[in-house]
């Protein structure tokens, strides 16, 4: 096997693939990419990248057509790849060759030359085809990708790492007339509405897909696409696809589904809202710079134990935002201007109505980070109601829900 391409494309689609492998020492089995050309078609090189549980195949198309290149099939380590790959200069042509089937020359024809062994097992990532034994997926969606993917990146920040609460410890899409996609760790929920999906609209399905599959479409989806996505529910299987062909396409991504029941975030949120119906306006920019001072003010600012406390300070308008270390018995307090809505009765409830709330540090700004308006976001709080809402606008396209720590 033997291929030239530009370094700049190739690494770049390598590193999107790798985001699909696990990163866990333990898995060394799991961390090979296969390249391989086909004798009929000797102007893409195919990658595959996984193991049983999520695999994705995609066409790399960007190499040197002046260049003669062979047939045949590589399987080496996908990150060491990567690390050799890169090392070569933006703008190179890369020349890759399997020689004699005991190592992989890597060179760009100038003297920079390295070599890597390959997985000499023949051990054979299959392709989704084979994987799949050409069985029929009987519900078919198609959504748009820009949305899709930014609905997967924008609630990837509530994915639990609790292993032993697997229901949270992946992205849950909720389809029905439009896509919904959630997630949660018990202590920040994000919910994002991805739009109308289009396809087997009187088919309701709800399922949970892997973080590293979500990590994989966070990052390789162009806006200009679609997502197909063809779901077998007796196999608990789903495929993903930009044409919607599974015979024929350049990208095909296949993966077992966390097979628990999905919890119901709705009930969550709505009682939330229903709760919560008093509204802060205040300044995005303000609020993450206000969140920058107050890093300063505890040594353990960067630690799980860090606290953000926020003061509602009605009467002024404004906001404190405060943190503080009790070792140093040092304090720093910061306010910002906000405009609330629906306080007007606040003297005769003010006993009812929380007006203090601590948060932990790096969740707090993780939800405000997410908000991606660059003005004025929206906080809610409401009677007897412990959980906060955030977001954007009152369109609620995209809403966090955000649980205190107990003062």
């Amino acid at each position: 096997m033997k291929f030239t391409a530009n370094s700049n494309l190739f690494k770049q689609q390598i590193k999107n693939i790798l985001t699909i492998l696990p990163d866990n020492p333990f898995m060394d089995n799991y961390s090979n990419i296969q390249l391989e050309i086909k004798e009929d078609n000797k102007e893409v090189v195919k990658i595959y990248a996984g193991n049983e549980s999520y695999l994705v195949n995609v066409d790399f198309t960007g190499l040197i057509e002046r260049e003669v290149h062979s047939a045949g099939r590589m399987v080496c380590d996908g990150k060491r790849f990567y690390e050799i790959i890169s090392l070569f200069e933006n703008g190179d042509e890369i020349h890759i060759e399997l020689q004699d089937d005991t190592h992989i020359k890597i060179d760009n024809g100038s003297g920079s030359e390295y070599h890597i062994i390959p997985n000499l097992d023949d051990t054979e990532i299959l392709s989704v085809k084979e994987m799949t034994n050409n069985r029929k997926f009987d519900i078919v969606k198609k959504i748009d990708a820009w949305q899709f993917r930014l609905g997967i990146s924008r609630s990837m920040v509530a994915i639990s790492k609790d292993i032993y609460n697997l229901a949270l410890t992946g992205i849950i899409l909720d389809f029905n007339e439009n896509l919904h996609v959630q997630a949660s760790d018990s202590r920040i929920l994000a919910k994002y509405n991805a739009g109308v999906v289009t396809g087997s609209q009187d088919e309701k399905e709800t399922f949970i897909i892997p973080k590293e599959v979500a990590d994989f479409f966070a990052t390789n989806i162009t806006d200009d696409e679609s997502i197909y996505i063809h779901y077998d529910d007796m196999k608990h299987e789903v495929l993903f696809t930009f044409n919607g062909d599974l015979e024929d396409n350049d990208f095909c991504l296949y993966s077992q589904l966390i097979i628990v029941n999905p919890p119901n975030f709705d009930v969550v949120i709505e009682k939330a809202k229903e709760a919560n119906t008093r509204s802060v306006l205040f300044n995005r920019g303000l609020f993450l710079t206000a969140l920058k001072k107050m890093n300063t003010a505890s040594k353990e600012a960067d630690t799980k134990n860090s606290r953000i406390q926020l003061k509602l300070q009605v009467k002024n308008s404004t906001m404190a935002i405060s943190a503080g270390d009790a070792e140093t018995n040092y304090y720093s307090e910061v306010t910002i201007p906000v405009e609330f809505v629906g306080f007007e009765d606040i003297e005769n409830t003010s006993s009812q109505i929380h007006t203090d709330f601590m948060f932990d540090t790096k969740l707090l700004k993780s939800c405000i980070s997410n908000l991606k308006h660059e003005e004025n976001l929206v906080m809610k709080v409401g009677i007897n109601s412990k959980a906060v809402l955030f977001q954007e606008d009152a369109d609620n396209k995209f809403i966090e829900l955000l649980m205190p720590i107990r003062l």
